[in-house]
């Protein structure tokens, strides 16, 4: 199995448009934990790729995503 940081997985997730990202990690086979997906979240809004509190992407992460 191949794992995938999961700030990444957040990012490419909000790329596709998915409106609650938690609710969609949460949906996964193997989902993590509210608090690594909150830990992710938090790490995305602290390096300016998320917009609080609407969890929009900002033009870096966008770049970030791709």
């Amino acid at each position: 199995m191949i794992t995938s940081r999961l700030d990444n997985i957040y990012l490419q997730a909000k790329l596709l448009n998915v409106n609650n990202v938690k609710t969609f990690l949460q949906d996964a086979l193997d989902p993590p934990s509210i608090e690594a997906i909150e830990h992710a979240e938090n790490f995305l809004y602290d390096i300016g790729a998320l917009l609080s509190p609407t969890n929009e992407l900002t033009p870096i992460g966008r770049i970030l995503a791709q």
